[in-house]
């Protein structure tokens, strides 16, 4: 189902506030919101079972991947090489956020390719 779903939401220029909504509900459903927080975070001490990596590290895997297919070649050449997903969401949000100062220097740089 979730396949079915990320595919559901690809990200146009024309769209990224939806694409957002879209992709923070998806992310909420499969239970990887905390991944794009921040608030998710490895399991650490003497008491963590292997079991508990393993479950996490798939998770932030599941989290990263799910982002990563939402997204065209384009979007993806900002974030090739990361492996944090809310390193990912937020150079995602300040490119393509209608109000950022990335936002705005994107703009300006496809505009003067126009040209």
């Amino acid at each position: 189902m979730a396949d079915s779903m990320v595919n559901s939401i690809a990200f146009s220029k024309l769209n990224g506030d939806n694409w957002k909504f879209n992709m923070e509900m998806l992310l909420c459903y499969e239970g990887l919101f905390g991944f794009i927080e921040g608030t998710e975070l490895e399991p650490t001490g003497d008491k963590v079972s292997e079991k508990d990596k393993i479950e996490f590290r798939r998770r932030k895997q599941k989290a990263i991947s799910t982002i990563v297919m939402g997204i065209n070649e384009e979007q993806q050449n900002l974030i090739i090489g990361l492996k944090d997903a809310k390193q990912m969401w937020d150079i995602l949000r300040e490119t393509f956020e209608p109000v950022s100062r990335a936002r705005i220097a994107h703009l300006r740089a496809e505009f003067m390719q126009v040209k």
